[in-house]
């Protein structure tokens, strides 16, 4: 699999630190079948999809090169398929598959993405527009908040690293170690409140906060969990290139 789309799609990524505490409510009772609720978005059609020995990740990128916000977690991947080489950001080989859909929906994307891979399966957040996919059992992302009030804090406290913990990542070897990128971003102060969220959701809630067409992405190896902010085409960008296309082979 070439992972060159995916190096130019991440901005920061975390690695395992230290235990603390965890603020939040472990729930472990996330959906594990395709959401019920159908959006007017989910509707909305998209254009062709195509992928030759594509993994989720091919996948999901091809989404979000239409303007569709589409936040990952990858299943775990086992050391026997490490897989170095020049430019590999995440050097895992994945599960390919290939889809072949003409004049989709987003939902006829989705359920073909998930029937070509079903370790995996997805949900809509009508509130940010976005699709969270993610692994049907041993999702990290299995915490939930019965109420959660953040007021006038930096992303970098949100995402980086506080002594609060307010999303619960950094007890549980998420906190985020930025690569490169623009550090006023996470100087940037937000404010909301949401009750009985889900953890995926919130972190599309905040990673908006540093973009409206901002997604996140997990990734998991056996070194541990890994998350990254990748980016939707704008709109503009997306009408020109809709329908356009064949995803390369992969490795």
């Amino acid at each position: 699999m070439n992972l060159g789309v995916l190096a130019g799609s991440l901005f920061i990524a975390i690695a395992p630190i230290g235990e603390s505490a965890p603020p939040a409510t472990e729930d472990g009772g996330h959906p594990d079948t395709t959401t019920c609720h159908v959006s007017p978005r989910l509707l909305a059609p998209i254009g062709d999809l195509r992928l030759v020995d594509g993994s989720m990740l091919d996948g999901v990128d091809a989404l979000r090169k239409k303007g569709i916000l589409v936040s990952l977690e990858s299943v775990a991947v086992e050391k026997k398929d490490f897989c170095p080489g020049p430019g590999r950001v995440y050097p895992y080989r994945h599960k390919t598959f290939s889809v072949d859909l003409t004049n989709a929906t987003l939902e006829d994307a989705l359920a073909a993405l998930v029937q070509a891979d079903p370790r995996y399966t997805w949900s809509f957040d009508d509130s940010t527009n976005m699709v969270h996919v993610f692994p049907k059992q041993g999702s990290r992302l299995n915490w939930s908040f019965k109420e959660l009030k953040i007021v006038n804090r930096p992303l970098r406290e949100l995402l980086i690293r506080s002594d609060d913990d307010p999303l619960g990542l950094q007890s549980r070897g998420m906190a985020l170690v930025l690569l490169k990128g623009n550090l006023a971003r996470f100087e940037r102060r937000v404010s909301f409140e949401m009750s009985d969220a889900q953890i995926r959701n919130v972190l599309g809630r905040v990673v908006q906060c540093m973009s409206p067409m901002a997604c996140y992405i997990v990734l998991v190896s056996p070194r541990g969990p890994s998350l990254g902010i990748a980016y939707a085409s704008s709109p503009a960008t997306s009408r020109k290139t809709a329908g356009e296309g064949q995803a390369e082979k992969r490795q």
